[in-house]
């Protein structure tokens, strides 16, 4: 009996061990803003992006505090408002699909944000305006002069120069057909590739002020092949859950699959859109600053 009962302890013990070896690096932390304090027994952590959690965590928030997580298993969770939360009740509203392919794709956008990133970023602003100096006729877009995208909904945007505040976007077929065009007043364009646009194979993209003091290059955007576009929504179905949710951390990891798979136009949509669902929160500015630096989509 007493060596039944020593080989039962002995297997508590490594079961135990074994769990909270399992759930070791349960999640990483994205983002987080204001007071917010990570508590896991008595050690009491502040929160750092890209850091580590185990799964036993408490996190208390203050007042408009804000963190967001991603899990192993590719969930997602926004916590936001002063209080305290349990690690194990943050994804019970979460349903659907769980892939790892999420928790990749996150993952990959933090590891390119790195000190050199950062440093870059800080740096722009004063070059950027001295560029625009000897060029200050000329509006950059912020997509690639000729890419590819997926999806139906793209947010375009561009150098907004100083004193404009009001935009003509052109939208042209190979054969320099206009088939659309929108005076906006501000240096975004939601362009829903409706049934007309959606059956060019190409898209040539035209922005300038009213006046035409200031105009853009041609930019083409190529509707992605059939071939190429499976591949893209085999990946999607992975992350259904994800990609159908409308949060910031949904939106800036569907960002981090686009830019993986060079669809710069669809990443810039979903950084813009998290920026949108979380204009509070520093983290996803800078994500979408850095991104547009390291793909030479802004001078620097």
């Amino acid at each position: 009996m007493k060596r039944f009962l020593s080989v039962l302890g002995v297997l508590l013990l490594f079961l135990n061990g074994l769990d909270g070896e399992l759930r070791a690096q349960t999640a990483r932390l994205i983002a987080s803003k204001g007071e917010v304090q990570i508590v896991n027994g008595m050690d009491v952590k502040i929160p750092v992006t890209g850091m580590s959690l185990k799964g036993v965590e408490t996190f208390i928030l203050g007042k408009n505090a804000y963190i967001s997580l991603i899990d192993e298993h590719g969930r997602t969770a926004e916590i936001r408002g002063e209080g305290y939360y349990e690690y194990d009740g943050v994804f019970t509203s979460e349903k659907g699909n769980k892939s790892n392919a999420a928790y990749k794709y996150a993952d990959y956008v933090l590891g390119r944000m790195n000190a050199e990133g950062k440093k870059n970023r800080l740096g722009a602003t004063g070059y950027y305006i001295r560029d625009n100096m000897r060029q200050k006729e000329h509006i950059r877009m912020y997509i690639p002069g000729a890419g590819k995208y997926y999806q139906d909904d793209l947010r375009l945007s561009w150098e907004k120069p100083a004193g404009e505040n009001h935009f003509r976007v052109e939208i042209y077929n190979m054969f320099r057909e206009s088939l659309a065009v929108f005076e906006v007043n501000e240096n975004q364009l939601m362009l829903k590739i409706d049934q007309q646009l959606g059956q060019e194979n190409i898209l040539l993209i035209k922005v300038s002020t009213p006046d035409q003091l200031y105009e853009s290059e041609t930019y083409a955007l190529k509707r992605l092949g059939s071939y190429n576009r499976e591949d893209i929504s085999a990946g999607l179905i992975q992350m259904a859950s994800i990609y159908k949710r409308h949060d910031a951390i949904s939106r800036f990891t569907m960002a981090g699959y686009f830019e993986y798979n060079n669809l710069l136009a669809d990443a810039l949509t979903c950084y813009l859109e998290a920026i949108d669902l979380a204009p509070d929160v520093p983290l996803y500015q800078e994500a979408y600053e850095e991104f547009l630096l390291r793909n030479h989509l802004i001078r620097f």
